[in-house]
C-alpha cells in the first residue's frame, strides 16, 4: 500500500513561489496561480525553485475508493 499502483489523479495548485513537476515523463515549470492534473498511476516529484514556496495538493488514493466498494 502506498506504491505508485495506489496513486490516483492528482490536482496540485501553486499559491506562492515556483515549482518544477515531473510526472508523466514530462517536466513541468510552474509558478503562483497555475495549476495541473496528474493522470493516476503516474509517478511524480515536486521540486521548489524558488526560495520558499506554497502548494495546494488533492490526491485521491485508489486503495482508498477501492476498499469503499462494497
Amino acid at each position: 500500500m502506498g506504491g505508485i499502483s495506489d496513486l490516483g489523479e492528482e490536482v496540485g495548485a501553486v499559491v506562492e513561489g515556483n515549482f518544477d513537476v515531473f510526472a508523466a515523463d514530462e517536466c513541468y515549470s510552474l509558478s503562483a496561480g497555475e495549476a495541473i492534473v496528474i493522470p493516476p498511476h503516474e509517478p511524480r516529484r515536486w521540486v521548489c525553485t524558488s526560495a520558499t514556496g506554497l502548494l495546494y495538493r488533492a490526491i485521491v488514493r485508489i486503495g482508498a475508493l477501492q476498499e469503499r466498494t462494497p
